[in-house]
């Protein structure tokens, strides 16, 4: 499963072309204002099923906020937000390898500002997430390892202090357990789907905005019980 999008609330996400673009033609200072609508159309046209429709606003989003970065640094963050939308647009209209370069990019430009700012860091674990189910969407398996194992290990330093990240924690366990069976790991991939199980039960019990979620890891988790028990029958026979 990708996680969740990125959007910076604005009273013009739904009204780009009446609002923020009239006046960012005759003032370039409203030009991130401009992106950051943009890029929250994108994701409005996403959440409503209109998936064609949601490429080119995001598509515009990270060509303004690039050119703003390129002289203002604290742009950097909103950009690597838009392409890591943009990844996910890519992915939703079937176009995985479109889908990678914007993700690897948006990883690419968190890491570098996790390092002198934490608050990044739950960027980078989603983007790193989003990152290995491009690459398990390509059958690039082995390579989808990495970087979901580093977002959970990230989700889970992060959820020690802060709740708030328990759910991207679950998300990113079941997506790790995905990825090691489809390594053959059969043991690991049961061990990361029993704990997204876990964290998503007990999460469900108070905001049952999580039964769906905790549906489909408990489906992964009949797999992995039933993958893991042809293998130890094979080794039997």
């Amino acid at each position: 499963f990708f996680q969740a999008e990125d959007g910076i609330r604005d009273h013009c996400v739904t009204g780009v072309q009446t609002c923020a673009l009239p006046i960012s033609k005759t003032n370039p200072a409203y030009l991130g204002d401009l992106a950051g609508a943009l890029n929250n159309l994108g994701v409005s046209y996403s959440e409503l099923g209109r998936r064609q429709e949601a490429l080119a606003p995001t598509e515009e989003a990270v060509k303004t906020y690039r050119e703003l970065a390129k002289t203002n640094p604290a742009y950097l963050g909103d950009l690597a937000s838009a392409l890591n939308n943009l990844g996910l647009r890519y992915s939703n209209l079937g176009r995985r390898q479109e889908a990678l370069a914007p993700t690897e990019e948006a990883v690419k430009t968190y890491r570098e500002l996790a390092k002198t700012n934490p608050a990044y860091l739950g960027d980078l674990a989603r983007a790193l997430n989003n990152l290995g189910m491009h690459y398990s969407n390509l059958g690039r398996r082995q390579e989808a390892l990495a970087p979901t194992e580093e977002a959970v290990k990230t989700y889970r330093e992060l959820a020690k202090t802060n709740p708030a990240y328990l759910g991207d924690l679950a998300g990113a366990l079941n997506n790790l357990g995905m990825h090691y069976s489809n390594l053959g790991r059969r043991q690991e991939a049961l061990s990361s789907t029993e704990e997204a199980v876990k964290t998503y039960r007990e999460l469900a019990k108070t905001n049952p905005a999580y039964l769906s979620d905790l549906a489909g890891a408990l489906n992964n988790l009949g797999v992995s019980y039933s993958e893991l028990g042809r293998q130890i029958g094979r080794a039997h026979v």
